[in-house]
């Protein structure tokens, strides 16, 4: 059990929800950048992103506008 004293459930219940919105966080990030293979790469790093920044996380009920933000965030950087 981690220090805060939510163990792993945290991390499996963000990867249960990975499970439902990563098909249509993929088209989010699809739509803003140039092509395929930079979607992908901005999701990988959205997924890398989320799994380091999960201990952060106090709302578990913002975990989607969360993770939405850590894209929106990853589409900037990929353009600077």
């Amino acid at each position: 059990m981690d220090v805060n004293g939510r163990g792993d459930g945290m991390k499996a219940d963000a990867q249960e929800m990975w499970q439902h919105i990563h098909v249509g966080l993929r088209a989010f990030i699809a739509t803003r950048v140039a092509n395929e293979a930079e979607a992908d790469d901005i999701v990988q790093d959205v997924w890398l992103k989320m799994q380091r920044g999960l201990d952060g996380l106090k709302d578990q009920n913002r975990l989607i506008s969360w993770i939405y933000q850590i894209a929106r965030h990853a589409i900037i950087d990929h353009y600077r």
